[in-house]
C-alpha cells in the first residue's frame, strides 16, 4: 500500500475582521434592493388592478378590452411567486415602459398635493366634554305561540 498517502484536510483560513462586516453590508444591500423591488412591484400591481377594473387615467376614455386582457395576463404573472425575478422586471419594463420615472413623477405629484393639505386640530374648544350617545329604543312584542313547542323527532332510532 505504498503510494497511497492520506492527506490531512487543510484548515480553512480564519475569517478576518473585515469579512463579517462585508457580508453584513452585502446582505443589507440585497435587502434594500429587494425592498425597492417590492415597492416597484406593488406599484405595478396597483396600476394593473386599476386597468383591470376599467379605471381610466383621468383622460375619461374607456380602456380597450385588449388592454384589459393583457393587463390581466401580466398581473397574474407578476403576482405569481414562482415567476423568476428577471422575468418580473422584464414584464414591468415591457408593460409600463420606464416605470421608475413614472413612480417618481407620481410621488412628486403627491408631495405637492400633501403640502396643500391641512390637518385640523382634533382637540378644539368646541368639542363638548361629554360624549353624545344616541340610542334607538324599541319595544319588544311578546310572541305568544298558539301551541306549545314540541320537537318533531321520530321514535325510531
Amino acid at each position: 500500500m505504498k503510494g497511497k498517502v492520506k492527506s490531512k484536510p487543510k484548515l480553512s483560513e480564519a475569517p478576518t475582521a473585515n469579512a463579517p462586516a462585508s457580508d453584513n453590508n452585502e446582505s443589507e444591500d440585497i435587502k434594500d434592493k429587494m425592498d425597492e423591488f417590492n415597492i416597484q412591484l406593488n406599484w405595478c400591481l396597483t396600476n394593473l388592478k386599476a386597468i383591470i377594473r376599467g379605471e381610466s387615467d383621468n383622460s375619461g376614455t374607456k380602456i380597450p378590452e385588449r388592454k384589459v386582457v393583457e393587463a390581466g395576463r401580466v398581473y397574474s404573472q407578476l403576482s405569481d411567486p414562482k415567476t423568476p425575478f428577471v422575468k418580473k422586471r422584464q414584464l414591468m419594463a415591457n408593460y409600463f415602459g420606464d416605470y421608475r420615472k413614472k413612480m417618481a413623477k407620481e410621488e412628486e405629484k403627491f408631495r405637492s398635493k400633501s403640502s396643500q393639505l391641512k390637518i385640523a386640530n382634533c382637540l378644539s374648544t368646541n368639542v363638548p366634554s361629554k360624549p353624545i350617545v344616541c340610542r334607538k329604543k324599541t319595544k319588544l312584542k311578546e310572541i305568544v305561540p298558539s301551541e306549545p313547542f314540541k320537537f318533531n323527532f321520530s321514535g325510531d332510532v
